[in-house]
């Protein structure tokens, strides 16, 4: 993915919605140098 990019989720029913970007932090997997990313949402009617 690259900035920018978005998903589009359409709930038919009550749902949660959890993120989660990589859970494995233990080890270096995903780069040495990660850093927090913000995720924005809207709840549309």
């Amino acid at each position: 993915s690259k900035p920018g990019d978005h998903v589009t989720l359409r709930a038919q029913m009550d749902c949660i919605v959890v993120l989660s970007t990589c859970p494995q932090d233990m080890i270096p997997i995903n780069g040495a140098a990660c850093q927090p990313t913000e995720v924005h949402y809207r709840v549309l009617g």
